[in-house]
């Protein structure tokens, strides 16, 4: 799979946030900490096929969720 995975989102305090990928199995597949932009990319290339969900979780607790479709070549 090379598929590249663009996340934006509103960061106007440029908080710290941690970004966690689960299967559609709930097991978490990729993390990436310290984070501090508003657009995160997500290298797909070790991800098969199927649904991700993902969690952005700020420094302030606050948190934001959403899916994408992985595609294997």
């Amino acid at each position: 799979m090379h598929e590249e995975v663009f996340i934006k989102f509103n960061n106007p305090n440029n908080e710290a946030v941690t970004l966690r990928v689960f299967d559609a199995k709930g097991r978490r597949v990729k993390e990436l900490k310290g984070l501090n932009n508003d657009l995160i990319f997500i290298d797909g290339s070790s991800l098969g096929s199927g649904l991700y969900i993902f969690l952005i979780e700020f420094t302030s607790s606050r948190l934001i969720s959403g899916k994408f479709i992985g595609l294997a070549n």
